[in-house]
């Protein structure tokens, strides 16, 4: 049986902070996010322009499973109105597409 990536939209509002939590788990306990390492990127659909990389944090303490993604303010300004993003999770040499999905941008009018 294939591994299926799950899928999840965000709103994100140009001339704001973005930040979204995650919590990794395995068969619904925490996974020890100790020895791994978190990358996400925003790209076009066909993946032939990157548009940048999501600062990726383990929040402590890091046997919760729990990590974040997140821009800043002046990152949100660059962001098209469509894109899509994954997150990658890796400890060794073992890699794992942990989330995908679209990304909406819209107008922040403060700021």
């Amino acid at each position: 049986m294939a591994y299926i990536t799950p899928e999840q939209d965000f709103d994100i509002y140009r001339r704001y902070d973005f930040s979204q939590p995650f919590t990794y788990t395995n068969g619904g306990n925490p996974v020890d996010l100790s020895s791994h390492t978190v990358v996400s990127q925003i790209w076009n659909e066909e993946r032939t322009k990157k548009y940048m990389d999501f600062t990726c944090e383990i929040l402590s303490p890091p046997t919760n499973g729990k990590f974040k993604i997140s821009l800043t303010d002046t990152q949100t300004i660059n962001l098209p109105d469509v894109a899509h993003y994954d997150i990658r999770l890796t400890v060794g040499n073992n890699s794992k597409n942990f989330m995908r999905g679209k990304i909406k941008t819209y107008e922040g009018y403060s700021g």
